[in-house]
């Protein structure tokens, strides 16, 4: 039995989401209004959990290498992650998960 990507609807299963936030806002009586980024928010772009984890389990699991990877999520997912992406995202994993791996 072949599995199909989309579901029976014709949806996609996987799905990119970009979201912006606006720190400038000029107030009616002409005051600007700035504010900083979350403390969490360390870069212009940020992939969730779910993103970090795929490309750990691409990887990982499957040895694909960062090339591939990075046309996979372009290609695929509609995602623009760099080669010094996926690696800053395999660093950021392997941070959260080394002590499980370097025992």
């Amino acid at each position: 039995m072949k599995r199909k990507l989309n579901n029976e609807e014709g949806g996609k299963i996987l799905k990119s989401v970009e979201s912006k936030a606006r720190l400038h806002l000029v107030c009616r009586c002409g005051n600007n209004m700035d504010s900083n980024f979350p403390a969490h928010i360390a870069a212009k772009v940020q992939y969730d959990a779910g993103v970090e984890s795929f490309g750990g389990y691409l990887h990982a699991r499957q040895y694909m290498p960062y090339q591939r990877m990075k046309e996979f999520f372009r290609d695929v997912m509609r995602l623009g992650v760099s080669v010094g992406g996926i690696n800053n995202i395999l660093n950021r994993l392997h941070k959260k998960h080394c002590h499980i791996t370097d025992k």
